[in-house]
């Protein structure tokens, strides 16, 4: 599987503003980093991390939202397509390269206003 181009924006899903406490792992390491959101789409997150993460860098995510009633886990892979320093934190891209496909369709859903 080929890897984004770290100069493409690609940003054609829907996204939803989604501010949740999340916990990332750099794949391979046994780091887990607390952080949170921004946004989301079933294809990429948004999410402000302490320090700069080199684009291509691997990560796993995990994080839940609330639909209705219930709380709906999510757990990703992805991998960082750009990152830049905002206020006291750095906005991370990642774009999502292995997620559950009911995961992926609740995004979607999630993300269009209908769930």
């Amino acid at each position: 599987m080929a890897l984004p181009q770290p100069s493409r924006d690609d940003r054609q899903a829907e996204r939803r503003i989604v501010r949740v406490r999340a916990a990332v792992t750099v794949a391979g390491s046994d780091v887990v980093y607390a952080v949170r959101t921004e946004n989301a789409s079933c294809e990429g997150l948004a999410i402000r991390m302490p320090h700069a993460l080199p684009v291509r860098t691997k990560l796993d995510v995990h994080f839940a939202v609330f639909a209705g009633h219930r709380q709906v886990a999510i757990t990703a892979s992805g991998v960082v397509v750009h990152t830049l320093l905002s206020g006291d934190s750095w906005l991370t891209g990642l774009s999502i390269t292995a997620i559950p496909d009911d995961q992926r369709r609740f995004l979607a859903e999630y993300c269009a206003g209908r769930r």
